[in-house]
């Protein structure tokens, strides 16, 4: 998956291991509450029976958009919807599906309103990508750069939770704008990660 370029059509072939996500989170770390609906939603009643295995349950998963919850708690839902979303797809493509409409969820909140005012097109929404985290999930650091006219490096020092969930939030972005992506993954020396995405129509 490192340093080879990843088309929307590549398919992630391996499983993913929850622990080693879990292992890359601080538990102060957390998320806001948006990105937990989604997901409530597409366990159903199955929700309940997730909710016994994380550390600051929701009565009824009713989550409060801006409200910080454990990130390590959106870890072990985000694994759970994307094996009942895509049941007959590897955990790691099924983890990459379900990030993918991340972008939207975000786009349609306040603070995406206004994020992507400022950005207004492809590029420019992956440059702000950074600041899109910051605003929901404040500890993480995140920096983009243009690397030539058609490709922005972002990088995630360090990256926390799963890789193959990032790339599909950053695909996520392209595709929104009718684009098709291709992303190239390094492993930085500090244990950070950096997302090489080239952009097209």
């Amino acid at each position: 998956m490192l340093d080879v370029p990843i088309t929307i059509g590549t398919k992630l072939t391996a499983a993913f291991s929850l622990e080693a996500g879990l292992a890359t989170i601080p538990p102060d770390t957390t998320v806001k509450g948006m990105f937990f609906r989604r997901h409530v939603e597409l366990m159903g009643s199955d929700y309940e029976v997730l909710s016994a295995t994380l550390d600051a349950p929701v009565k009824d998963g009713k989550y409060v958009a801006f409200r910080d919850y454990p990130q390590r708690d959106y870890a072990r839902t985000i694994a759970a919807t994307s094996r009942k979303r895509f049941p007959s797809l590897p955990g790691r493509e099924a983890l990459r599906q379900l990030a993918r409409e991340d972008f939207r969820v975000f786009a349609e909140s306040m603070v995406g309103k206004v994020v992507m005012t400022m950005a207004g097109d492809m590029r420019g929404t992956l440059i702000r990508v950074p600041d899109a985290y910051k605003a929901t999930v404040p500890a993480a650091k995140v920096h983009a750069v243009d690397l030539d006219p058609n490709t922005v490096r972002i990088s995630f020092e360090p990256l926390m939770g799963f890789l193959e969930y990032t790339l599909g939030q950053l695909e996520g972005v392209v595709v929104a704008f009718d684009g098709s992506p291709v992303t190239t993954i390094h492993a930085m020396k500090n244990g950070g990660h950096e997302f090489d995405v080239v952009y097209r129509h």
